[in-house]
């Protein structure tokens, strides 16, 4: 990944560091460690107001001037105070995310006037940061960066992202990006800024029309799927269409993809409680005929499934928990997804040339039932051996467990086999694999499973 920062920032800062940093000047570095700074007066104001260390990272240089213009940057963001505008529009965030030289592809179907849609799950937060006026307007579509395990969205100020792991909703570390050469900070691996290949997006407008709770998070951008279709996994459904026709958008039937046994030509009574929820989150007409009956699946969950979906019931939780979709589409990712048929207009940007691939012996598991987790390292397409790869097990309730596992063989291969996890019906399991190679690049893929039935 290539970071800069514009040669104008980079003279002002060696400047300014050394007039304004606490420590003596050192004629050989220019470093500037980032617990030693605050959020000068000037900002901290708007800092708190905007979330503050919690929302937009800690201060990573000190309070600098270019042209009569005051500076700093937090890990997330660019502060600009500019005195000569009115009040209430002097402190501003820099635009960062426009210096990244990211490109958006337009569909020829889509509507050049309506401009780049918001991702409807990241709506409500942008909007609590102040909308526009902070955040700025959005320069890509909704993107899935597999190389992090993560949907992101790029705006001029700011950078959303959100886990496979976890719902919240982050900033990704847009000030350490443009501050690299000269911040001395380390940005954790989830936020760090990953130039991504641009994907063409003909489902934009279809997640825009359906709730993010009903279909999920994509789980990855368009692909061509090995019938020829276009198609996009989500969390819950899969979405797929034809080149000849992009503006026709289907529903995969999943639960028969993947073999859950169904009971079809019948008639089956649908609670009012799944079809309330439908309704609500503008489902009823995606779904497909119910193919399953409602039934008990467990202590905890009652399931009926759909052409297109499953839903599951869960009595014991609070109203607000009780339905959600199965999120089938973790299975039908790692069954059938080919990452190497991305629909992108550019190259990758990594100049990484470790690579890893990662795969579970059982893409579901039953609760309390051992995993194996496989892993091949290769560098510049060879198989490496002896390299150590750390796995980060990503449990429920944020408990992370870090194992280390045997060194690759001589084909580049090793695997580990994870104790039991006791976690319900419906849970999915992240975890991290990175390898950290001397003298290299830390190289990492975040992959996932789905505790899936009953013990």
């Amino acid at each position: 990944m290539k970071k800069y920062t514009p040669w104008w920032v980079i003279i002002l800062l060696i400047i300014s560091f050394s007039v304004t940093t606490c420590r003596p000047a050192e004629p050989t570095s220019i470093s500037v460690g980032f617990d030693y700074y605050e959020m000068d007066s000037l900002f901290n104001g708007r800092y708190l107001a905007l979330g503050g260390e919690e929302v937009l990272g800690p201060a990573i240089s000190p309070k600098f001037n270019l042209q009569g213009l005051d500076y700093q940057y937090t890990a997330s963001a660019l502060f600009v105070y500019n005195p000569t505008l009115p009040l209430g529009q002097q402190i501003k965030l820099a635009p960062i995310g426009s210096e990244m030289g990211i490109t958006e592809y337009t569909l020829p179907v889509e509507n050049p006037a309506k401009g780049i849609e918001i991702y409807p799950g990241f709506l409500e937060f942008y909007q609590s940061l102040g909308g526009g006026g902070i955040v700025g307007s959005p320069i890509t579509k909704v993107q899935y960066n597999s190389e992090r395990g993560r949907l992101e969205q790029h705006f001029e100020n700011l950078g959303f992202y959100q886990l496979d792991s976890n719902p919240e909703i982050r900033l990704l570390h847009y000030g350490a990006w443009m501050c690299a050469n000269l911040c001395d900070f380390s940005t954790p691996i989830n936020s760090e800024v990953v130039l991504f290949r641009t994907a063409v997006q003909p489902f934009v407008d279809q997640i825009n029309t359906l709730d993010p709770e009903f279909i999920g998070r994509p789980l990855a951008n368009p692909h061509i799927a090995s019938d020829g279709k276009i198609e996009q996994i989500f969390q819950n459904v899969v979405l797929y269409t034809s080149n000849d026709n992009l503006a026709e958008i289907r529903f995969r039937p999943i639960p028969s993809i993947l073999g859950i046994p169904s009971e079809r030509g019948i008639d089956h009574a649908i609670p009012d409680h799944f079809t309330a929820y439908l309704e609500k989150h503008k489902g009823l007409n995606y779904v497909g005929s119910a193919i399953t009956p409602y039934a008990r699946q467990s202590v905890e969950v009652f399931r009926q499934c759909f052409e297109n979906l499953c839903l599951d019931f869960f009595p014991n939780k609070s109203d607000s928990e009780q339905i959600k979709p199965s999120p089938l589409g973790y299975l039908y990712r790692d069954r059938y997804y080919r990452e190497a048929d991305f629909i992108i207009l550019d190259t990758p940007s990594s100049e990484q040339t470790y690579s890893l691939k990662v795969w579970e012996e059982n893409p579901l598991i039953p609760p309390n039932s051992p995993q194996s987790i496989g892993v091949s390292i290769q560098k510049d397409d060879q198989p490496i051996n002896n390299i150590e790869a750390a796995l980060i097990l990503k449990l429920p309730e944020r408990i992370n467990i870090r194992y280390v596992m045997p060194p690759s063989q001589e084909d580049g291969r090793t695997s580990l086999v994870l104790n039991p996890i006791d976690a319900p019906h419906g849970t999915v399991i992240a975890y991290d694999v990175c390898i950290y190679p001397e003298d290299e690049a830390q190289t990492c893929v975040s992959e996932s499973f789905l505790i899936w039935g009953n013990p």
